[in-house]
C-alpha cells in the first residue's frame, strides 16, 4: 500500500496496511545526536513512516504592495500584576 493509499482508506474509514504517522517537523538537534545526523526524509524512512515535509513559503512582495500596509506599534505600560490596560 502506498502512502497515498494508506491515507485515502483511513478517510474513509477503511483499514490501511498500517496507521498513517508522521512528524510535524524533525528537530535538527534530535536528528544530529539521536539518529547520527540523517537527513528528514531518512528519518522517516527509519521509522516506516510516511515521509510529509513541512517546508516555508517564501513571500516575495514588491515594495509597492508593502506600501499598502500601514503598522503602528504602541507600548503598554503594565500594572503591577502584569497587566497592560488601553488607554
Amino acid at each position: 500500500m502506498t502512502s497515498r493509499e494508506r491515507l485515502l482508506t483511513a478517510l474513509e474509514r477503511g483499514k490501511p496496511d498500517h496507521l498513517p504517522a508522521q512528524v510535524h517537523g524533525w528537530m535538527p538537534f534530535y536528528l544530529n545526536t539521536y539518529l547520527g545526523g540523517c537527513n528528514d526524509y531518512e528519518a522517516y524512512e527509519r521509522f516506516g513512516m510516511d515521509s510529509v515535509i513541512y517546508v516555508d513559503a517564501n513571500h516575495i512582495r514588491s515594495d509597492k504592495a508593502l506600501a499598502d500596509w500601514q503598522v503602528d506599534f504602541k507600548e503598554f505600560e503594565a500594572d503591577g500584576n502584569r497587566n497592560s490596560q488601553l488607554d
